[in-house]
């Protein structure tokens, strides 16, 4: 069964992979001849200077637009909840709409000050759309100059959100709650007992916002995103605890992800 968690982890995957934005496209591998296809049928969205980076630099990889990262996920694995990035998508022209279809076609949406604590909700502004984390968080196909990056929902000009259709969010009637906030389900990272990393899906998250917010370990390099909070991950969270002025512990609790929310 598709869901929303799985929709959020296969969002986050893609921005740790920093999955290449080409319009048009939802995860199959890119071929010359589709990047010349989507030159000459957009090419208001694929400028000559575009279009020349992107060959020599995303034929022969995945990429994705913004909706064609749900589309991906959909796609992928047939009934499986968390396919690989690695896996290619079936085509299915049945389900096959833009984003703004995709909004008036929900039956579960609201404006985005309502938005619920609910991972792999829809986030929408005509034309374009995000997948919700939690904590004030998205992963977003952002454009062409950016890939799938994750950032903060209010930095971003979403408007609206929704359940995609054909994605269980075991929740069918959400009440609304304010969104922006640290919500208490983002699990603790921390190093394991004896010292060795822990790995979960979160650590993605974590580990995406510290290089986005420039905090870096003790050798001032940017975290690999890897989903292993280890040594690394701890130095960068201690980094950003004694910068906010929290207890400098490494351990990315409650706290610390309402500061990290917060930027």
């Amino acid at each position: 069964m598709k869901t929303g968690e799985g929709l959020a982890r296969f969002a986050e995957k893609a921005a740790a992979a920093k999955v290449p934005y080409i319009y048009a496209t939802y995860g199959a591998i890119l071929t010359e001849r589709k990047l010349a296809e989507v030159r000459r049928l957009y090419p208001e969205r694929m400028s000559e200077k575009r279009y020349k980076y992107a060959r020599t630099n995303y034929v022969g990889r995945r990429t994705s637009d913004c909706y064609g990262l749900v589309k991906w996920y959909k796609w992928t694995g047939g009934e499986e909840e968390f396919p690989s990035l690695d896996d290619t998508p079936k085509y299915d022209g049945s389900s096959d709409v833009n984003a703004n279809t995709a909004y008036q076609k929900a039956k579960v949406k609201g404006p985005i000050s309502s938005i619920p604590e609910i991972r792999g909700l829809i986030v929408w502004k005509s034309g374009h759309v995000g997948v919700y984390l939690t904590g004030g968080l998205i992963a977003e196909e952002r454009g062409f100059d950016y890939g799938t990056v994750i950032t903060k929902l209010s930095d971003r000009p979403f408007t609206h959100w929704f359940q995609e259709v054909g994605i269980s969010y075991d929740q069918p009637d959400p009440k609304p709650t304010p969104g922006g906030e640290f919500d208490m389900q983002m699990k603790t990272l921390k190093r394991n007992a004896d010292g060795s990393a822990m790995v979960d899906p979160n650590v993605l998250v974590f580990q995406s916002m510290m290089n986005t917010l420039k905090i870096t370990d003790d050798e001032g390099k940017s975290l690999v995103c890897d989903l292993h909070y280890g040594k690394r991950s701890e130095q960068a969270c201690k980094r950003f605890q004694a910068k906010k002025g929290l207890v400098s512990d490494g351990k990315c609790g409650p706290k610390t992800w309402d500061r990290i929310a917060n930027g």
